[in-house]
């Protein structure tokens, strides 16, 4: 290769790389237990304490999610309307609006092979705990108590109710993956470009690693 051509070559790179460089001049990489498994944040930007505001922001988001959508939580909202929906329309919060829609719409796409409805038999195996095999019996008696069909939602009242008696929702299909995009939607509207996020092996990249290495 001539002189002339490596020159050429390295006028082009050298202010790529400085560009790099200052904007991903810092990084931060936080944990913190959430939605019951390990939540790790890995961020990359021009100034320290910017991302670190915008990764303390990210977690309190998931956490505020973990009061939404958690089963294990009796305290959550979902806790607290899978005990009374089947008597009366319930009032749902934005958040849980959002993933009902969200899920109705892939279990009409899936033909109900996804369905949020699933929570009585989540209970029946006792997956949640130390499991157990129920018997034939106790299945079918179980699944007459879920289908996507008997979860009614009204957008305009943002209220749920249940068609029948002892249902229950379950998102564990969808909660983690649905708090991982609200988390870097926030990441990003604080110019967060660069950033990887961990829920417990649920993984979602934003940008690309400093010199524009894979993820």
């Amino acid at each position: 290769m001539k002189t002339q051509e490596i020159w050429g070559r390295l006028k082009t790179f050298v202010p790529f790389l400085l560009f790099q460089t200052s904007v991903f001049a810092a990084e931060i990489n936080r944990a913190q237990y959430l939605m019951g498994t390990l939540c790790e944040i890995r961020a990359f930007g021009k100034e320290k304490p910017k991302i670190n505001q915008a990764v303390t922001l990210a977690f309190e988001e998931i956490a505020k999610l973990e009061g939404v959508l958690s089963n294990y939580r009796q305290d959550s909202e979902i806790m607290r309307i899978s005990r009374i929906a089947a008597l009366s329309p319930q009032v749902c919060s934005g958040d849980l609006m959002a993933v009902l829609k969200l899920s109705q719409h892939y279990a009409r796409l899936t033909q109900g092979a996804f369905d949020v409805t699933v929570g009585p038999l989540i209970q029946l195996w006792g997956i949640q705990s130390e499991g157990r095999i129920p018997t034939e019996g106790e299945i079918a008696d179980t699944l007459s108590r879920i289908g996507y069909s008997r979860l009614v939602l009204d957008e305009t009242l943002k209220t749920v109710r249940f068609i029948g008696n002892g249902m229950a929702l379950d998102f564990g299909g969808i909660g983690k993956g649905y708090a991982l995009d609200r988390a870097a939607e926030i990441l990003k509207a604080h110019g967060i470009k660069a950033v990887i996020l961990n829920l417990g092996g649920n993984i979602l990249v934003v940008g690309s690693t400093p010199f524009q290495k894979a993820w």
